[in-house]
């Protein structure tokens, strides 16, 4: 693997992952 690919898998990782967090979490800890 490419450091680009590594890296577009680990942002995609990233935000899937805040994406699953922010659903389970109240608004205001995002704002």
């Amino acid at each position: 693997e490419s450091t680009e690919d590594l890296k577009q898998t680990r942002a995609r990782l990233t935000i899937n992952f805040w994406r699953d967090f922010a659903a389970y979490q109240p608004s205001e800890i995002l704002n």
